[in-house]
């Protein structure tokens, strides 16, 4: 995943890896 991605998660505050993993696990 391109850093750029990661930043603009970071971003959004607290609990962005578990969003992000929430998304993932939806996806496949």
């Amino acid at each position: 995943m391109p850093v750029s991605v990661l930043e603009r998660w970071r971003a959004t505050g607290k609990g962005w890896q578990t969003r992000m993993a929430e998304l993932l696990s939806k996806a496949v």
